[in-house]
């Protein structure tokens, strides 16, 4: 399993980044691997600039993707997401991409299922997310900031 990489991000597309990692070898030899990486906002990876991110690996019976967060407080939502019924992990990394972290545990403690539906591949999976996440993050947000409620 991959926890993260260092590396130079190769290029991007609208989805995912391409990160060339360099590995040594015995004898002073290096070689060198590039690995796809579905992440939340690809614009706020530049070509050409080392990177480090960690990374979520899916392994399918048909194909493995690796997904990449900018925090780790995005992996834990990514992570909480996944969890949910009808929420694999490209509907969780669009989840991602709606906005900070702060904003969408908001909108899921709200129980504002038409923000969560803004993601691609989030439909009916919007009313799961609330219905497990919602008790969680207000929990946890009583706990940071318990003047507030």
């Amino acid at each position: 399993m991959y926890d993260g990489f260092v590396g130079y991000v190769v290029s991007r597309q609208s989805d995912s980044i391409v990160v060339g990692v360099a590995t040594s070898q015995p004898e002073g030899k290096f070689q060198g691997f590039l690995h796809k990486i579905y992440v939340a906002r690809p614009s706020q990876f530049e070509p050409g600039k080392e990177v480090t991110i960690s990374t979520y690996l899916q392994k399918t019976e048909y194909k493995d993707a690796l997904y990449g967060f900018e925090s780790a407080g995005q992996q834990e939502l990514f992570l909480d997401l996944i969890q949910c019924d009808a929420i694999g992990p490209r509907a969780a990394i669009n989840i991602c991409a709606l906005g900070s972290v702060d904003n969408i545990k908001q909108a899921i403690r709200m129980g504002n299922d038409d923000f969560l539906q803004g993601a691609r591949g989030v439909s009916k999976g919007a009313k799961n997310i609330i219905l497990k996440l919602a008790r969680k993050y207000s929990e946890q947000h009583a706990k940071v900031q318990p003047d507030l409620l």
